[in-house]
């Protein structure tokens, strides 16, 4: 999985070039639930595809690492509670 491109820049950079401070979070939240429904359709109707895998060399790792479909799911469902926390921090901030 050549992934490389992605991590010359911090998350902050890419936060700042996908304009996501000027952009309404409910068109993104439509987007990850109909992604998310799709996700779990076409996993149910092929469970195979759970154990396909790819390889990925992490910034600062020497060797690649295979990651299975089932990996990469479950590292989207971290991230994704990650922003939850996130969201949830800056509602309470601001008292919404």
């Amino acid at each position: 999985l050549p992934f490389q491109w992605y991590f010359t820049r911090s998350q902050d950079e890419w936060a700042a070039s996908w304009g996501y401070h000027k952009r309404p979070i409910g068109p993104a939240l439509d987007l990850f639930r109909a992604n998310t429904r799709s996700l779990v359709e076409f996993l149910r109707c092929l469970p195979e595809a759970w154990e396909c895998s790819g390889r990925i060399t992490w910034p600062g790792a020497k060797e690649e690492t295979r990651l299975t479909v089932r990996d990469v799911v479950l590292i989207h469902l971290r991230h994704m509670d990650g922003h939850v926390a996130d969201i949830r921090a800056i509602r309470a901030k601001h008292n919404c």
